[in-house]
């Protein structure tokens, strides 16, 4: 077995550890809408772990997406003071925990982007870092669009206003999943020009 299998096999054990750890809380809570976020966290982790070779997904970019599982549902299930993490503010009306998770989630899916366009990039996209750092953060928030739409779908639909929140919140939403997109833009552009990173596994 590889140092690369070796490390995807721990990357599922913990994100199997946490979920089956929080599922035993929101089943003793009677909170059985938990294993819908389960399913839906579990779905591209298993993807990217049976087709990492195919999508070219590096083990420290799932390590990302397995914090930002944990972030996600620790968020939903722990309360401090009575407060839903979600709900938490650090600095009150600008900045909470649910701001972090756009934060550090739109920066691994720019990771993410950049690894699955990596082997189909021109090679003279080498020369032009603002042009690969423009398009990674684009189609960062523009995914990041995509999740803001499902929870409009989410208040009509499904009366979950109280739980997705105001205007304002979808502003701030977008603002941290920017803030989040441009440094893995930049980041990514560079590891390309330079070629630190081995995107490729064995």
């Amino acid at each position: 077995m590889t140092q690369t299998q070796k490390s995807f096999n721990a990357l599922l054990f913990f994100n199997i550890s946490y979920l089956l750890f929080f599922g035993l809380i929101a089943v003793q809570a009677g909170k059985y809408e938990f294993f819908i976020t389960a399913f839906f966290i579990s779905l591209p982790v298993a993807l990217i772990y049976y087709f990492h070779k195919t999508l070219h997904i590096a083990p420290s970019i799932i390590a990302g997406l397995s914090v930002l599982g944990l972030l996600h549902v620790a968020g939903i299930n722990i309360a401090v003071h009575g407060v839903r993490l979600y709900d938490l503010w650090f600095i009150q009306d600008i900045l909470r925990y649910d701001n972090i998770i756009h934060l550090w989630g739109s920066f691994v899916l720019g990771l993410i982007i950049y690894s699955l366009l990596a082997p189909h990039l021109d090679q003279k996209i080498k020369h032009n870092l603002f042009l690969l750092a423009l398009l990674i953060i684009l189609l960062t928030i523009g995914v990041g669009v995509l999740n803001e739409i499902m929870e409009l779908f989410a208040v009509v639909f499904l009366n979950a206003g109280k739980e997705i929140g105001d205007y304002m919140n979808n502003a701030l939403d977008l603002l941290f999943n920017l803030l989040g997109a441009i440094p893995a833009g930049i980041i990514m552009s560079y590891y390309h020009r330079h070629d630190r990173i081995k995107i490729n596994q064995n």
